[in-house]
């Protein structure tokens, strides 16, 4: 709700139209219960299920890494979880219809 209600704040002070095809949960960490709660909320949520995208993309130093490298993930640590994560989120935004 408070998502929903944020987006339709910031669209209408922007005077833009409702366009979001996917929700990507970013720097998530497996440290902490709020990753999974949140995953949890998103896909309890009626609204959020329909857009919400399988996999996360997990908060890691090998992102760190490819940024000061200036290097893409999937170059760096082409067979590597990390890169792996992102392949996962980008076939869900192709599913989605983001791409």
């Amino acid at each position: 709700e408070l998502f929903s209600h944020l987006w339709e704040n910031i669209r209408k002070a922007f005077r833009k139209p409702d366009n979001i095809k996917a929700l990507v949960i970013n720097m998530a960490d497996r440290r902490i219960n709020l990753t999974t709660e949140l995953k949890e909320y998103c896909e309890d949520n009626e609204d959020l299920l329909p857009l919400l995208v399988p996999g996360m993309v997990y908060s890691k130093v090998i992102y760190k890494d490819a940024r000061m490298s200036h290097q893409p993930v999937n170059v760096l640590m082409g067979g590597k979880e990390a890169a792996k994560d992102i392949y996962a989120v980008v076939d869900g935004l192709y599913e989605k219809g983001v791409f």
